[in-house]
């Protein structure tokens, strides 16, 4: 008799382990304010009329383009990851990063529908769609993608390019693929041509090695490919290729009707007339406005500035000038506090507050904004909020007061410059008197805000290296560059410091709850946990492995680090972690996560460049889920032979259930419409053999993947 299956759970994933490390734990992405630095773009014609799709921040806005000089944003597309997106007629298709292709229906763009999904072992940051195929990029592999049902895309094959080259550019034409990218060593690159005519075998043909040269960008048109560094390459042969003139323009680029169109940053657009490829030559440009990654739509070409959308018309090639443009004006978030529905922001970029309204999470737009003189061109700016008054450090030029009575109208009402403070780093505010933290010959310093139209310092203590400061009932704490420093302001007007837990060399952040302050250590990569229920004889009781901007709410410490970490501290002599959510960077890097605080019942996060998320903690057990709408029950039972568990939807949805192994390999797939209610489904393991297995059930909202084990 066969030996007996059984089936143990070993424990929960957001994403199985074939994925790179994009993932969560009891945490999902509900929505935000997600629009930041903008570098990925597509465009083109859907049901008649012209849209831009443009990658900002960790999101993808919408614009219908049939008025250029006007373009009017229509949609987004929420998401806690990048995404560089390839129009191709009503279907927008995704390379998003740690997640792999998404495929989305854009037949009406102001409701953008998720279609499939199709998980990759790497970051895939580039796709080129060709037929019922995409042709997506790893940093060192290509990838093969059969999306001729866009619900249910999967990967064909792979190719891999020679040690320690690098595949960038993609542009597909017939059955050749050509793709380039620089070297690592030496400063090189490579155009690789491959032949796909075999399309689970593709076959490297011809190369061409560049000396002094790194392409990122191509485009083929005729017998010539163009590349973003200028030179322009006969494929004719496609076994070889070779070299035959260089227009000397760099930038992204597109060809037509024998001109290259280039986005040259900064320097904005360049036209150069390729008709005779042996003999380029410029023929137009226009500097009025930047431009990087461009798009034409008819005679109009929507260059991406990296904040805003400019717009081009080159109907005539030698005379292109500036005729519209988008202004994203998007806020990269560092600094954040909740005052009911709206979340006041600071950003590092351009130091700036802004106000951002959270009512619907899904829906969040900017109120109003007001940029703060300075005599830098980027720091920090600290806030902190009491009542209808923000109260932001300014550096030199002290603390300032401004009025979001009307959170579209913000104001300066108070300005209080402190005399021998070099720099006002750090403030919290308590009844009349607010307090901050200088470099100067002031560590501590004390200002009264109970006319918030005319602050003034009334007490100060000489620098002791302060950096962050909490205030709570009768003491000030203070993140230091020794540790903790305990300062009584029972009398305001004559704080003095009490105490000391000296343990590093320097800390940065601080958060105070019930008896306890949590210091962000980041010499020592941790936050330590100190007891100062007698404010005069502080201990340390423990320290978290992560180094993070600490938040607490209840028995729960939120830390903004690589993203965001969760800990249960109902004991602080034994933190105990129970929540995470990452994503990538641009960088292939995990993103930073700067600021936390939770109000509201959502937990609001901010990543810099890549906005202000809004995400929830929904207990133990539970996995991420991509939109808000729909609650999953996803529970697995130990049964003999089966993988058995419940389903519970709130709305009718298409559901896609997958059985993956260890290797990534799909050994199981079944997809239907199912309505709302508690479903019961069953897979049968007769077939397969023991060991590691990841479930993956997607909707047309959410998604959640378990680990399980089949054991002999």
């Amino acid at each position: 008799m066969p030996a007996r299956q059984n089936l143990a759970i070993i424990c929960l994933c957001a994403m199985p382990l074939f994925v790179y490390p994009q993932d969560s734990l009891n945490v999902r992405f509900v929505g935000g304010y997600p629009f930041g630095v903008s570098y990925w773009q597509t465009g083109g014609i859907v049901e008649g009329h012209g849209y831009v799709f443009f990658q900002s921040g960790s999101g993808l806005i919408i614009l219908n383009v049939d008025n250029p000089e006007n373009p009017v944003k229509v949609g987004q597309i929420l998401s806690p990851i990048l995404m560089n997106p390839f129009l191709k007629d009503t279907l927008l298709y995704c390379a998003g990063y740690s997640r792999g292709l998404l495929i989305y229906n854009v037949k009406n763009p102001s409701q953008p529908i998720l279609l499939g999904n199709c998980p990759t072992t790497d970051l895939l940051f580039r796709v080129f769609v060709l037929d019922t195929f995409a042709y997506g990029l790893y940093p060192h592999q290509l990838i093969i993608f059969n999306v001729s049902d866009p619900a249910n895309p999967y990967i064909i094959s792979t190719w891999d390019p020679p040690e320690y080259s690098f595949t960038r550019g993609i542009y597909v034409r017939g059955h050749y693929i050509y793709t380039c990218g620089p070297e690592a060593y030496p400063y090189a690159g490579r155009l690789f041509i491959l032949d796909v005519s075999d399309i689970t075998n593709p076959l490297l043909i011809g190369e061409l090695p560049f000396i002094y040269s790194q392409p990122h960008e191509i485009t083929v048109a005729g017998d010539y490919a163009y590349l973003d560094v200028g030179e322009i390459i006969n494929i004719s042969d496609p076994t070889n290729p070779y070299l035959v003139g260089n227009t000397h323009v760099g930038g992204f680029l597109l060809w037509e009707n024998n001109y290259v169109y280039y986005g040259c940053g900064g320097s904005g657009i360049c036209i150069v007339d390729v008709s005779n490829p042996y003999s380029p030559f410029v023929v137009g440009g226009c500097n009025e406005a930047p431009a990087g990654m461009i798009t034409k739509i008819g005679d109009y070409l929507f260059g991406n500035s990296g904040t805003d959308i400019n717009v081009f018309d080159v109907s005539e090639p030698v005379f292109p000038f500036k005729v519209g443009e988008e202004k994203l004006n998007a806020i990269h978030t560092i600094r954040v506090k909740i005052l009911g529905n709206i979340a006041i922001v600071s950003d590092y970029y351009d130091p700036s507050v802004g106000t951002i309204d959270i009512t619907n999470p899904q829906g969040c737009f900017e109120m109003a904004r007001f940029y703060i003189n300075h005599h830098y061109d980027a720091w920090t700016p600290e806030i902190a909020v009491q009542g209808n008054y923000v109260y932001v450090t300014a550096l030199d030029s002290g603390l300032r007061v401004l009025d979001i009575s009307d959170p579209f109208n913000i104001v300066e009402t108070g300005h209080c410059y402190i005399p021998g403070f070099r720099y006002v780093m750090a403030v919290d505010v308590q009844g009349d008197y607010a307090y901050v933290i200088s470099s100067g010959n002031y560590g501590l310093g004390v200002v009264d805000i109970s006319n918030p139209q005319n602050p003034y310092l009334v007490a100060g203590i000489p620098y002791f290296g302060g950096h962050s400061i909490f205030v709570a009932g009768d003491y000030a704490y203070c993140a230091s560059d020794s540790g903790l420093k305990i300062i009584s302001i029972a009398n305001p007007y004559n704080p003095y410091i009490i105490s000391e837990c000296n343990f590093t060399t320097y800390c940065d952040y601080i958060y105070v709850s019930n008896n306890y302050t949590f210091v962000r250590d980041p010499i020592n990569n941790c936050v330590t946990i100190i007891d100062v229920s007698n404010p005069y004889s502080p201990y340390i009781v423990s320290h978290i492995p992560h180094s993070g901007k600490p938040y607490v709410s209840g028995n729960l410490l939120y830390l903004a680090c690589d993203a965001l970490r969760i800990y249960d501290i109902s004991n602080p002599a034994w933190p105990l972690e129970i929540g995470y959510y990452k994503s990538i960077n641009l960088c292939g890097e995990l993103m930073p996560g700067y600021d936390v605080i939770y109000a509201n019942g959502y937990i609001y996060l901010t990543t810099g460049y890549y906005g202000l998320w809004i995400l929830e903690y929904y207990g133990q057990g539970v996995q991420e889920k991509i939109s808000p709408t729909l609650s999953s029950n996803l529970m697995l039972n130990s049964i003999s032979r089966k993988i058995s568990f419940s389903l519970l939807l709130n709305r009718p949805s298409r559901v896609k259930i997958a059985l993956f192994d260890i290797t990534g390999r799909r050994v199981y797939y079944e997809t239907n419409n199912t309505g709302s209610g508690i479903h019961n489904k069953e897979i049968n393991c007769n077939q397969l053999s023991a060991g590691i297995y990841f479930l993956r059930v997607e909707t047309e909202d959410w998604l959640a993947t378990k680990k399980v084990v089949l054991l002999k």
